[in-house]
Protein backbone atom coordinates (compact mmCIF):
# COMPACT_ATOMS: atom_id res chain seq x y z
CA UNK A 1 0.00 0.00 0.00
CA UNK A 2 2.77 2.75 0.96
CA UNK A 3 4.57 1.75 -2.56
CA UNK A 4 1.22 2.60 -4.50
CA UNK A 5 0.30 5.66 -2.23
CA UNK A 6 3.82 6.63 -2.71
CA UNK A 7 3.83 6.27 -6.89
CA UNK A 8 0.02 7.85 -6.65
CA UNK A 9 1.90 11.05 -5.31
CA UNK A 10 4.08 11.25 -7.72
CA UNK A 11 2.08 10.63 -10.51
CA UNK A 12 -0.38 13.41 -9.10
CA UNK A 13 2.51 15.69 -8.22
CA UNK A 14 3.84 15.26 -12.02
CA UNK A 15 0.25 15.89 -13.30
CA UNK A 16 -0.60 18.66 -11.80
CA UNK A 17 2.65 20.86 -11.27
CA UNK A 18 3.34 23.35 -13.14
CA UNK A 19 5.59 23.13 -16.33
CA UNK A 20 7.66 26.02 -14.84
CA UNK A 21 7.57 29.30 -17.54
CA UNK A 22 9.99 29.13 -20.41
CA UNK A 23 11.97 32.01 -21.50
CA UNK A 24 13.74 33.88 -24.30
CA UNK A 25 17.23 35.19 -23.74
CA UNK A 26 18.66 37.73 -25.53
CA UNK A 27 22.20 38.83 -25.62
CA UNK A 28 21.68 42.82 -25.91
CA UNK A 29 24.65 44.17 -27.29
CA UNK A 30 23.56 47.77 -26.90
CA UNK A 31 23.06 47.44 -22.76
CA UNK A 32 26.07 44.78 -22.48
CA UNK A 33 23.30 42.65 -20.52
CA UNK A 34 21.54 39.86 -21.58
CA UNK A 35 17.44 39.67 -21.24
CA UNK A 36 14.56 37.71 -20.27
CA UNK A 37 10.99 37.47 -21.91
CA UNK A 38 8.55 35.34 -21.85
CA UNK A 39 8.14 32.57 -24.42
CA UNK A 40 4.30 32.79 -23.99
CA UNK A 41 3.36 36.38 -24.39
CA UNK A 42 6.57 37.74 -24.97
CA UNK A 43 6.44 40.45 -21.83
CA UNK A 44 9.22 41.24 -20.93
CA UNK A 45 10.53 39.64 -17.41
CA UNK A 46 13.80 41.98 -16.17
CA UNK A 47 17.69 41.53 -16.95
CA UNK A 48 18.82 38.28 -16.53
CA UNK A 49 22.50 39.42 -16.41
CA UNK A 50 22.53 43.30 -15.65
CA UNK A 51 25.02 45.43 -18.02
CA UNK A 52 28.08 44.30 -17.20
CA UNK A 53 27.85 42.09 -14.44
CA UNK A 54 30.89 39.53 -14.34
CA UNK A 55 32.61 41.58 -16.98
CA UNK A 56 30.14 41.14 -19.95
CA UNK A 57 30.91 43.42 -22.51
CA UNK A 58 29.45 43.42 -26.13
CA UNK A 59 27.69 40.37 -25.64
CA UNK A 60 26.97 38.15 -28.75
CA UNK A 61 26.37 34.49 -28.76
CA UNK A 62 24.78 32.62 -25.42
CA UNK A 63 23.77 29.02 -24.96
CA UNK A 64 22.39 26.77 -21.96
CA UNK A 65 24.24 23.31 -20.94
CA UNK A 66 23.71 21.25 -18.56
CA UNK A 67 23.10 22.40 -14.85
CA UNK A 68 21.07 25.36 -16.44
CA UNK A 69 24.18 26.70 -16.95
CA UNK A 70 24.35 29.96 -19.25
CA UNK A 71 27.68 30.16 -21.70
CA UNK A 72 27.74 33.57 -22.98
CA UNK A 73 30.22 34.98 -25.61
CA UNK A 74 32.03 38.41 -24.06
CA UNK A 75 33.07 39.82 -27.29
CA UNK A 76 34.60 42.91 -25.82
CA UNK A 77 36.94 40.63 -23.41
CA UNK A 78 37.29 37.64 -25.55
CA UNK A 79 36.09 35.22 -23.12
CA UNK A 80 33.08 33.02 -22.28
CA UNK A 81 31.56 33.81 -19.18
CA UNK A 82 29.28 31.28 -17.23
CA UNK A 83 25.89 32.17 -15.15
CA UNK A 84 22.98 30.81 -13.59
CA UNK A 85 20.35 30.21 -16.32
CA UNK A 86 17.59 30.58 -14.27
CA UNK A 87 18.99 33.23 -11.57
CA UNK A 88 21.53 35.07 -13.93
CA UNK A 89 24.12 35.23 -10.90
CA UNK A 90 27.32 35.07 -12.14
CA UNK A 91 29.66 32.27 -11.85
CA UNK A 92 32.67 32.86 -12.90
CA UNK A 93 35.18 33.83 -16.37
CA UNK A 94 34.71 30.40 -17.87
CA UNK A 95 37.50 30.03 -20.60
CA UNK A 96 39.20 32.33 -22.48
CA UNK A 97 42.30 30.21 -23.93
CA UNK A 98 42.89 31.29 -27.84
CA UNK A 99 39.74 33.33 -28.10
CA UNK A 100 39.34 36.44 -30.14
CA UNK A 101 36.66 38.30 -31.84
CA UNK A 102 34.28 35.55 -30.27
CA UNK A 103 30.35 35.37 -32.17
CA UNK A 104 28.75 32.22 -31.28
CA UNK A 105 28.97 29.32 -29.16
CA UNK A 106 26.96 26.03 -28.66
CA UNK A 107 27.05 23.01 -26.54
CA UNK A 108 27.72 19.94 -29.11
CA UNK A 109 26.32 16.65 -28.89
CA UNK A 110 29.59 15.18 -26.62
CA UNK A 111 28.60 17.75 -24.58
CA UNK A 112 31.49 20.12 -24.56
CA UNK A 113 31.29 23.78 -25.76
CA UNK A 114 31.81 25.22 -29.07
CA UNK A 115 32.87 28.67 -29.71
CA UNK A 116 33.48 30.71 -32.68
CA UNK A 117 36.49 32.38 -32.36
CA UNK A 118 39.27 34.32 -34.28
CA UNK A 119 37.66 36.84 -37.13
CA UNK A 120 39.90 36.61 -40.24
CA UNK A 121 41.71 33.60 -38.93
CA UNK A 122 38.56 31.64 -38.01
CA UNK A 123 38.39 28.40 -35.86
CA UNK A 124 36.02 26.31 -33.99
CA UNK A 125 37.37 25.86 -30.55
CA UNK A 126 36.37 23.43 -28.53
CA UNK A 127 36.59 23.16 -24.59
CA UNK A 128 35.22 21.10 -21.92
CA UNK A 129 32.53 22.29 -20.81
CA UNK A 130 33.12 21.14 -17.04
CA UNK A 131 36.33 22.80 -16.63
CA UNK A 132 36.74 25.28 -19.63
CA UNK A 133 40.00 23.55 -20.67
CA UNK A 134 40.78 24.12 -24.31
CA UNK A 135 40.81 20.78 -25.66
CA UNK A 136 41.36 21.60 -29.77
CA UNK A 137 40.67 23.59 -32.66
CA UNK A 138 37.98 21.14 -33.75
CA UNK A 139 36.48 21.79 -37.33
CA UNK A 140 39.29 20.98 -40.54
CA UNK A 141 37.81 23.72 -43.03
CA UNK A 142 39.17 23.07 -46.66
CA UNK A 143 37.90 26.30 -47.81
CA UNK A 144 38.43 30.03 -46.72
CA UNK A 145 37.27 30.33 -43.02
CA UNK A 146 36.98 33.90 -42.64
CA UNK A 147 34.98 35.14 -39.83
CA UNK A 148 32.62 32.70 -38.79
CA UNK A 149 29.36 33.98 -37.18
CA UNK A 150 26.96 31.83 -36.25
CA UNK A 151 26.45 27.76 -35.58
CA UNK A 152 23.82 24.63 -34.80
CA UNK A 153 24.38 21.31 -33.71
CA UNK A 154 22.14 18.68 -34.81
CA UNK A 155 23.20 14.44 -34.06
CA UNK A 156 25.18 14.18 -37.67
CA UNK A 157 26.74 17.25 -38.21
CA UNK A 158 27.17 20.94 -37.55
CA UNK A 159 26.38 24.14 -39.17
CA UNK A 160 28.82 27.24 -39.53
CA UNK A 161 28.26 30.19 -41.81
CA UNK A 162 30.65 33.28 -42.11
CA UNK A 163 30.70 36.99 -42.82
CA UNK A 164 31.81 36.06 -46.03
CA UNK A 165 28.98 34.61 -47.36
CA UNK A 166 30.07 30.81 -46.93
CA UNK A 167 27.94 28.29 -45.24
CA UNK A 168 29.98 25.33 -43.79
CA UNK A 169 28.76 21.97 -42.74
CA UNK A 170 31.11 19.44 -40.90
CA UNK A 171 30.28 15.96 -39.38
CA UNK A 172 30.02 16.74 -35.51
CA UNK A 173 31.86 13.94 -34.48
CA UNK A 174 35.25 14.44 -36.32
CA UNK A 175 35.45 17.60 -37.49
CA UNK A 176 35.54 16.96 -41.09
CA UNK A 177 34.54 19.37 -43.75
CA UNK A 178 31.39 18.23 -45.49
CA UNK A 179 30.47 20.74 -47.71
CA UNK A 180 30.52 24.49 -48.58
CA UNK A 181 28.70 26.59 -50.39
CA UNK A 182 28.38 30.46 -51.44
CA UNK A 183 25.12 31.82 -49.76
CA UNK A 184 23.68 35.73 -48.73
CA UNK A 185 25.04 37.29 -46.39
CA UNK A 186 23.71 35.21 -43.68
CA UNK A 187 22.34 35.81 -40.24
CA UNK A 188 21.48 32.91 -37.99
CA UNK A 189 21.43 29.46 -38.98
CA UNK A 190 19.32 26.94 -37.09
CA UNK A 191 18.17 22.98 -37.77
CA UNK A 192 14.44 22.73 -37.87
CA UNK A 193 12.61 19.88 -36.10
CA UNK A 194 12.34 18.72 -39.59
CA UNK A 195 15.93 18.23 -39.97
CA UNK A 196 16.47 21.13 -42.66
CA UNK A 197 18.73 23.82 -41.98
CA UNK A 198 17.23 27.32 -41.52
CA UNK A 199 19.24 30.21 -42.27
CA UNK A 200 18.54 34.01 -42.51
CA UNK A 201 19.48 35.77 -45.89
CA UNK A 202 20.12 39.79 -45.96
CA UNK A 203 20.89 40.19 -49.73
CA UNK A 204 18.10 38.72 -50.85
CA UNK A 205 15.51 41.21 -49.80
CA UNK A 206 15.93 39.48 -45.88
CA UNK A 207 14.49 36.00 -46.40
CA UNK A 208 14.39 32.90 -44.41
CA UNK A 209 15.89 30.22 -46.38
CA UNK A 210 15.42 26.29 -45.82
CA UNK A 211 17.94 23.98 -46.89
CA UNK A 212 17.43 20.38 -47.49
CA UNK A 213 20.08 17.10 -46.26
CA UNK A 214 20.34 17.48 -50.17
CA UNK A 215 21.50 20.96 -50.31
CA UNK A 216 18.06 22.24 -52.23
CA UNK A 217 17.28 25.31 -51.21
CA UNK A 218 13.99 27.44 -51.00
CA UNK A 219 12.77 30.67 -49.58
CA UNK A 220 10.55 29.83 -46.12
CA UNK A 221 9.81 33.29 -45.40
CA UNK A 222 9.22 35.68 -47.19
CA UNK A 223 10.98 39.29 -47.60
CA UNK A 224 10.18 41.24 -43.79
CA UNK A 225 12.28 44.71 -44.41
CA UNK A 226 14.84 46.17 -43.00
CA UNK A 227 16.83 45.84 -40.74
CA UNK A 228 16.59 42.33 -41.11
CA UNK A 229 17.04 38.81 -39.11
CA UNK A 230 20.03 38.80 -37.16
CA UNK A 231 19.78 35.43 -35.83
CA UNK A 232 17.03 32.18 -36.43
CA UNK A 233 15.73 29.56 -33.77
CA UNK A 234 12.86 27.18 -33.15
CA UNK A 235 11.27 27.76 -30.00
CA UNK A 236 9.70 25.26 -27.51
CA UNK A 237 6.67 25.97 -29.33
CA UNK A 238 7.61 24.52 -33.20
CA UNK A 239 7.28 27.89 -33.97
CA UNK A 240 10.42 29.71 -35.90
CA UNK A 241 11.24 33.05 -33.93
CA UNK A 242 13.18 35.93 -35.89
CA UNK A 243 15.65 38.59 -34.16
CA UNK A 244 15.79 41.38 -35.55
CA UNK A 245 15.28 44.79 -33.81
CA UNK A 246 12.51 43.00 -32.54
CA UNK A 247 11.47 39.15 -32.05
CA UNK A 248 9.14 38.09 -34.89
CA UNK A 249 7.14 35.01 -34.21
CA UNK A 250 6.64 32.37 -38.02
CA UNK A 251 4.79 29.65 -38.38
CA UNK A 252 6.99 26.76 -38.05
CA UNK A 253 5.43 24.85 -40.54
CA UNK A 254 4.17 26.93 -43.28
CA UNK A 255 6.48 30.11 -42.75
CA UNK A 256 3.27 32.36 -42.24
CA UNK A 257 3.90 35.49 -40.21
CA UNK A 258 2.24 35.57 -36.55
CA UNK A 259 3.46 38.59 -34.62
CA UNK A 260 5.67 40.83 -33.77
CA UNK A 261 6.15 39.25 -30.46
CA UNK A 262 8.54 41.04 -28.69
CA UNK A 263 8.77 44.78 -29.87
CA UNK A 264 11.59 47.21 -30.63
CA UNK A 265 13.06 48.33 -27.56
CA UNK A 266 10.89 46.06 -24.89
CA UNK A 267 13.06 46.64 -21.53
CA UNK A 268 15.80 48.55 -22.96
CA UNK A 269 16.55 46.29 -25.81
CA UNK A 270 19.78 47.60 -27.45
CA UNK A 271 21.57 46.07 -30.31
CA UNK A 272 19.93 42.51 -30.03
CA UNK A 273 22.77 39.94 -31.78
CA UNK A 274 21.88 36.24 -31.09
CA UNK A 275 19.28 34.89 -28.39
CA UNK A 276 18.06 31.43 -27.21
CA UNK A 277 15.52 29.25 -25.07
CA UNK A 278 15.76 28.07 -21.45
CA UNK A 279 13.61 26.35 -19.86
CA UNK A 280 12.28 27.14 -16.12
CA UNK A 281 12.63 24.67 -13.45
CA UNK A 282 8.66 23.63 -12.92
CA UNK A 283 7.64 24.39 -9.28
CA UNK A 284 4.82 23.14 -7.42
CA UNK A 285 1.25 24.92 -7.90
CA UNK A 286 -0.95 25.14 -4.78
CA UNK A 287 -2.94 22.36 -5.76
CA UNK A 288 0.25 20.16 -5.45
CA UNK A 289 1.17 21.36 -2.39
CA UNK A 290 -2.46 20.44 -0.92
CA UNK A 291 -2.86 17.15 -2.53
CA UNK A 292 0.80 16.27 -1.53
CA UNK A 293 -0.09 17.26 2.06
CA UNK A 294 -3.35 14.97 1.49
CA UNK A 295 -1.37 11.65 0.80
CA UNK A 296 1.43 12.18 3.04
CA UNK A 297 -1.42 12.29 5.56
CA UNK A 298 -2.92 9.52 4.07
CA UNK A 299 0.41 7.66 3.66
CA UNK A 300 1.05 8.45 7.55
CA UNK A 301 -2.38 6.85 8.88
CA UNK A 302 -1.77 3.94 6.65
CA UNK A 303 1.52 2.99 8.07
CA UNK A 304 0.50 3.81 11.85
CA UNK A 305 -2.42 1.53 11.17
CA UNK A 306 -0.07 -1.09 10.09
CA UNK A 307 1.66 -0.88 12.85
CA UNK A 308 -1.01 -0.91 15.09
CA UNK A 309 -2.34 -4.59 13.78
CA UNK A 310 1.38 -5.67 13.69
CA UNK A 311 1.53 -4.70 17.08
CA UNK A 312 -1.64 -6.43 18.53
CA UNK A 313 -1.05 -9.69 16.48
CA UNK A 314 2.15 -9.91 18.80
Amino acid sequence: MKGFLSTLALTATLFVCSAGQAEILVSSSGTDSILRYSDTTGAFLGALVPSGAGGLDDPRGLTVGPGNLLYVASRGTNTVLRYDALSGAFIDSFANAALSSLTDLAIGPDGNLYVLSGGFSGAVLRFNSATGALIDSFAQPVNVFNQPTYMDFTSGEFAVSTDTSRLFRFDAITGAQLSSQIRDTIHGVDYGPDGNLYIGASDSGNVIRRISGSGSLEDFIAPFGAPGARDVAFGLDGNLYVLSNNVQRYDGTTGAFLDVFVAAGSGGLSDPRYFTFVQGIPEPSAATLLLMAVLALVVTTSCGSTRSATQASQ
